[in-house]
């Protein structure tokens, strides 16, 4: 079976397994990223306290929105670049 990546763009299946050997690791690595910008800017928001409340509001904000897109692009290439998707 052929991953729909593959077939769009004319990729080899070594090709494809490896951009979803990577993404594989990058997700996590994105995850702990995000962990990381949260407790640095709890951080800055206890750092500087002019308006740490909207800072900390503006920074979940941010966190969720980054969150929501790299679990829909996790979910793309486990779908769409995966050679056991089950779309196939």
């Amino acid at each position: 079976l052929t991953p729909l990546a593959a077939k769009l763009f004319h990729w080899s299946n070594e090709t494809v397994s490896k951009i979803y050997a990577f993404d594989k690791f990058a997700f996590p690595f994105v995850l702990v990223l995000l962990v990381v910008y949260f407790i640095y800017a709890q951080y800055e928001a206890k750092k500087y306290r002019q308006c740490s409340s909207c800072q900390i509001g503006n920074q979940i904000g941010i966190i969720i929105k980054r969150l929501v897109a790299a679990v829909a692009f996790a979910i793309g290439a486990w779908l769409l670049v995966n050679p056991q998707s089950p779309l196939f």
